[in-house]
């Protein structure tokens, strides 16, 4: 760091200028909040929450918020979409090079494009990836190490994957092999009662399902 008080050399003067143009122009990754949200083309506009400090004339440090960017591509998980809300919060990766030619271009093809512009790490190259970073006073009051958890507005709209190992009954999933059992026992109880409605063919479908059902719940066991 150059001391203020000694006239810097050529090398340092050409070190700070670097520095500072780096610590400015180049962007790496940012949380941001979304402003706005596009279904149609799953873009977003978004401001990004972290400021800036940069050296006025005088030497004196000054912050400043860095511009709202709009129509963010949202890069999604592949096979998973989901609508992003106003006040949501993404986490902004910026692209070593321009982005936009391959934006515009043909998917199908899916080569290797010149980006016409020879930009790097710039505001206008950003990618929206909806992961939620959190702030530590934001952490997950109930997060679990014994499922998957898709959220949706709070807890009233949550879907939990637990595996065979999940201890409670919140964290468990019907699987298809479950449910198959379940049908296919439902299906024999029904044949049965049509041709004996009797307490045994009731007896048998209880028997049956006792093997895929936990006995007093009505959460069905991975397996």
């Amino acid at each position: 760091m150059i001391d203020p008080l000694v006239a810097p050399d050529l090398a340092q003067a050409i070190m700070a200028y670097v520095d500072g143009r780096i610590a400015l122009d180049v962007h790496v990754s940012l949380p941001a909040r979304v402003v706005t949200f596009y279904a149609a083309t799953q873009t977003c506009d978004v401001q990004p929450l972290i400021q800036f400090a940069r050296a006025d004339e005088f030497g004196n440090r000054v912050v400043e918020s860095l511009p709202p960017l709009v129509g963010v591509p949202v890069a999604y998980p592949r096979a998973l979409e989901f609508p992003l809300e106003p006040g949501d919060t993404v986490l902004l990766v910026f692209a070593s090079a321009s982005i936009g030619t391959w934006l515009r271009g043909n998917a199908a093809s899916n080569e290797p494009v010149d980006p016409q512009l020879d930009s790097h790490h710039e505001l206008s190259d950003a990618i929206a990836i909806p992961c939620s970073p959190r702030r530590l006073a934001d952490a997950i009051a109930d997060f679990t190490s014994e499922a998957v958890v898709v959220r949706a507005g709070g807890t009233a709209g949550e879907v939990r994957l637990g595996g065979p190992s999940a201890s409670a009954d919140s964290n468990r999933v019907v699987v298809q092999s479950a449910l198959n059992v379940f049908m296919s026992a439902l299906a024999a109880a029904i044949t049965a009662l049509g041709a004996d409605p009797s307490a045994s063919a009731l007896a048998a479908l209880q028997t049956q399902l006792g093997s895929s059902w936990d006995a007093g719940t009505t959460t069905t066991k991975a397996l």
